[in-house]
Parts: C-alpha cells; structure tokens; sequence
C-alpha cells in the first residue's frame, strides 16, 4: 500500500487519502510525488500499479479465459 498510495508523509497524505476506493478514478488519484520533483523530478506518480493494470484489463482477462480453455 505503502509503493502504491504513499504515507503521511508523501504528497501531504493526499494520496494516500484517496486509497484504493473503487469510486475514484486514476484521473483522480495519480499524482506526482512533490518530493522528487523537487530534486529535478523522475516521473514518478502514485499510484502506479493500478492505472497499469486499468489500462491492459481486457487483455489480462483474456490471458485468464485462454489459460482456463486448455
């Protein structure tokens, strides 16, 4: 939870307080972390994870219905 959403001390906890509820969305929850931007910035954003997996969700279901139809 901690990579994914961050700590208090991360962003001010403002991400971390959006969490992993399903009525947010990652337009709403992906932020860049202030502290590394800071030092010239990586592209780092928070959460990382799940937009990842929101974006290839079709595929990653057919993956599983192709490994269930042996």
């Amino acid at each position: 939870m901690h990579l994914e959403y961050g700590t208090e001390d991360i962003a001010g906890g403002k991400v971390k307080a959006l969490g992993d509820s399903p009525e947010i969305t990652d337009d709403q929850a992906v932020k860049n972390w202030p502290a590394v931007d800071g030092r010239g910035g990586t592209g780092q954003q928070m959460p990382w994870l799940r937009p990842a997996v929101n974006a290839i969700e079709d595929w990653i279901e057919d993956q599983i219905e192709d490994a269930l139809d042996f």
